[in-house]
C-alpha cells in the first residue's frame, strides 16, 4: 500500500473515533485533542537508564509519591471553556511550570495565539495535540504573552490574533514513550515528572467515569483531550473510584476546566487507566536557557515533524536514508552557533556536519562546497533537541550552506515534513531538503521533493525537518545615536559603518541608527528618527521597528505623533543604482519582494 493511502485511511480511522467518542460522551466539557493519524510511536535502543533525561538514579529511588504543587512548580489553573484548545493548554503549562521551576516566575502565555497561528489546516475549534504546539513554538512562533493577545472564551468571540516576537523560545521537545502497563515505562514518566515539574499527555474523557476528583477510564475509544501530570501517589486508594480498579496508585492531573471541576482543578487519575498518556508520546517543551538565545532560526519545517516513512516502511530504501541536509544561505555576516533534529529514536548516535560555499539546487547539498565543521554526539531523548555547536561556523553574507545531519546508529529515523491530506499543507521547494543514503564510501542524494518516488510516487513533497540556529557578528558602534533595542532578534549596528551605500539612501530622511534583522533571506534595515517636533512630547526619540515571528516581519513605530503626521512606508528589492525606493502597504511586508526597508514621516 502506498504512503498516501495509508495516511489517508490512518486520518479517516481518527476522525470516525474522535466522532464516536463525543457522541457517546455526556460530558458537557469541551476537549480538543486529535491524535496524529501518523500514529507516532517513540523507539527506545536501550534502557530507561540509558536515556540521560529520563534516567531513574540507581541512588535515589523514585518516592511512592511526588507533587510539583507542592514545590511551588505549577502554574495556576486556566479555563479553556467553550473552545477545543485544550491541547494548547496543557503544552503552555509544561513551559510555565519550568519557568516556575527555574526561578523565573509565574508566566501566563496566549493559548490563543498558539491556537490561530499553528499553521496547519485545522480551524481555531478544530483541536491539535504535541505536535501542533511544537512546530508553532520551535519556529518561534511563540511563547506569546497573554497580556498581548487575550484568551476568548467562546468562538462566538473568537478574533484574529498578531504575529509577534516570542516572550520565551523553546529549543527542546522531550518526549516519553507511551504507557503499556510495564513498570519501565511508568518509571521513566514519573522520572520526567520529577526532572521537569510537568508533562503533556492525553486521555479519553467521559464523565461517566468520573468521581469527584478521581477519573478511571476502562474502554477503548480514542484519546480526546489533552491533560498535564504533575505528580503521582502509588498508594491512593482504589475505593475512591467510581469503578474499582486492580490496583492502588493514582496520576495526579492538572485539567483546563477551572478549579470548579475536580479538587480545584486536579484529578486523579488511576494508574490502571486504559486511555491516560497511551497511543502517543507524552511531550515537555523546555525553554531556552541562557546560553540559547540565538539571533535567528532557519529552517523549511514550518509545520514541524510530520510523518515518518522509516516506521511504516522499513524495508523501502527510501526509508534507510541515514542522511538528511538542508541548505541555506546567509541573510547578513552571521555564525551558525546550533543545529536542531528531531528522532523518533533514543539514544540516537549522530553526526553534524557543515559545508560553505555549496552551489544551491546541485543534484547534491554538498556540492562545491568545503566542508567547514563535523561534531558528533548522541540524542539523549526522543523528540527535538537543539545541538550546541562547540565552534561556530563563521558566514559571510550571501553564503550559501549546508547543514548534514548524519544518523550513524543501528536504528533509522526518517522525521519529515510533508502532506497529510486534511491535516497538513506545506510548502516545499527544490534545492532546499535532501535525502541520502550510503552506496559504498559515497553517498546518494536525492532532493526532498522526489525524495519519497518509492514510497508514494503521487507525493514528492518533503522536507528535512532540521533547524540552523544563528548569531550576527555585525559589530555595534556605540556613542553614536540612540540604538533601537528588543529582544535579540534585531540586530544593532550604525548604518554608515556597516552599508555607506544605504546610509547615503536614508541618511537625510533619518539621520541617527538602524536596526537590522535578518531572517529567512531578509536584510531589513529599520531607523531612528530624532529632531521631529520638540513641541511633540518624546518625539526625539520616535523610533521604528521591525519585529519579525516565524519569518513574516511587523513594521510598527512609537511614538504616535498625532494625524497631522504620514508615515509612508518604502521597500526595495537590491542596492543596486539602478534599482530605487517603491511604496508599499505595511500590511504586505510579509509577502513583498523587498528586501530593504524604510518609513518616511512628513507632515
Amino acid at each position: 500500500m502506498g504512503n498516501g493511502r495509508i495516511i489517508v485511511v490512518m486520518l479517516t480511522a481518527a476522525l470516525c473515533a474522535l466522532s464516536l467518542v463525543a457522541s457517546a460522551d455526556d460530558s458537557p466539557r469541551v476537549k480538543g485533542y486529535r491524535p496524529s493519524p501518523r500514529g507516532v510511536a517513540v523507539k527506545r535502543v536501550g534502557s530507561v537508564r540509558g536515556a540521560r533525561l529520563l534516567r531513574v538514579s540507581s541512588r535515589t529511588a523514585l518516592p511512592s509519591r511526588w507533587d510539583s504543587c507542592e514545590h511551588g512548580w505549577v502554574s495556576p489553573v486556566k479555563n479553556q471553556r467553550s473552545v477545543g484548545a485544550c491541547w494548547a493548554f496543557a503544552a503552555y503549562a509544561t513551559l510555565e511550570t519550568q519557568l516556575l521551576k527555574a526561578g523565573q516566575g509565574e508566566w501566563d502565555f496566549s493559548e490563543k495565539n498558539m491556537v490561530n497561528l499553528h499553521g496547519w489546516n485545522l480551524s481555531p475549534d478544530d483541536g491539535g495535540n504535541n505536535d501542533v504546539a511544537a512546530a508553532y513554538l520551535l519556529r518561534w512562533g511563540g511563547a506569546v504573552a497573554e497580556s498581548n493577545d487575550v484568551y476568548k472564551s467562546s468562538m462566538s468571540a473568537w478574533t484574529s490574533s498578531p504575529q509577534l516576537s516570542p516572550a520565551v523560545r523553546v529549543q527542546h521537545v522531550v518526549w516519553t514513550e507511551e504507557l503499556d502497563g510495564s513498570q519501565e515505562r511508568m518509571d521513566a514518566l514519573k522520572a520526567a515528572i520529577m526532572e521537569y515539574g510537568a508533562v503533556a499527555t492525553s486521555v479519553c474523557w467521559s464523565n461517566k467515569y468520573e468521581r469527584g476528583e478521581t477519573y478511571y477510564y476502562t474502554g477503548s475509544g480514542l484519546n480526546n483531550h489533552a491533560v498535564t501530570l504533575v505528580g503521582w501517589d502509588d498508594d491512593y486508594p482504589t475505593n475512591n473510584f467510581k469503578s474499582i480498579p486492580p490496583g492502588p496508585g493514582a496520576w495526579i492531573m492538572k485539567n483546563s476546566w477551572g478549579k470548579g471541576c475536580g479538587s480545584n482543578g486536579f484529578y486523579r487519575v488511576s494508574y490502571h487507566d486504559t486511555s491516560l498518556a497511551r497511543g502517543e508520546p507524552s511531550a515537555v517543551f523546555v525553554p531556552a536557557k541562557d546560553d540559547e538565545n540565538y539571533d535567528a532560526v532557519r529552517g523549511y519545517d514550518r509545520l514541524g515533524y510530520v510523518y515518518d516513512p522509516a516506521r511504516y516502511y522499513p524495508s523501502k530504501a527510501v526509508a534507510q536514508s541515514r542522511w538528511q541536509a538542508s541548505v541555506f544561505t546567509a541573510s547578513w555576516n552571521e555564525r551558525l552557533d546550533a543545529v536542531g533534529v528531531w528522532t523518533t529514536v533514543s539514544p540516537m548516535p549522530y553526526e553534524i556536519l557543515v559545508y560553505t560555499n555549496v552551489t544551491r539546487g546541485a543534484s547534491s547539498p554538498t556540492e562545491d562546497g568545503t566542508i567547514a565543521y563535523q561534531q558528533s554526539g548522541t540524542l539523549e531523548h526522543a523528540g527535538f533537541t537543539t545541538i550546541p555547536l562547540s565552534a561556530g561556523v563563521p558566514l559571510a553574507d550571501g553564503t550559501s550552506f549546508a547543514v548534514v545531519y548524519h544518523q550513524t546508529g543501528a536504528e533509522i529515523s526518517l522525521c519529515v515534513n510533508c502532506t497529510m491530506a486534511g491535516y497538513a499543507y506545506p510548502v516545499h521547494a527544490l534545492g532546499n531538503s535532501y535525502f541520502g543514503r550510503d552506496r559504498g564510501e559515497t553517498v546518494k542524494w536525492v532532493d526532498g521533493m522526489n525524495a519519497d518516488d518509492a514510497v508514494d510516487p503521487t507525493d514528492k513533497s518533503w522536507a528535512t525537518c532540521i533547524k540552523a540556529y544563528t548569531r550576527s557578528t555585525v559589530s555595534a558602534r556605540t556613542g553614536d545615536a540612540p540604538f533601537e533595542t528588543d529582544d535579540g532578534t534585531t540586530y544593532l549596528s550604525d548604518l554608515e559603518h556597516t552599508n555607506a551605500t544605504l546610509f547615503a539612501e536614508t541618511a537625510e530622511t533619518f539621520g541617527a541608527s538602524v536596526g537590522l534583522v535578518g531572517i529567512n533571506g531578509r536584510s531589513l534595515w529599520t531607523s531612528w528618527l530624532a529632531g521631529l517636533d520638540p513641541s511633540v512630547e518624546g518625539s526625539a526619540e520616535f523610533t521604528v521597528s521591525i519585529d519579525v515571528s516565524g519569518g513574516v516581519p511587523n513594521l510598527t513605530w512609537s511614538p504616535d505623533l498625532g494625524s497631522a503626521r504620514t508615515y509612508t512606508v518604502w521597500g526595495r528589492e537590491t542596492l543596486d543604482a539602478a534599482d530605487s525606493w517603491a511604496q508599499v502597504d505595511v500590511d504586505d511586508i510579509g509577502t513583498s519582494k523587498f528586501k530593504f526597508f524604510k518609513v518616511t514621516v512628513g507632515q
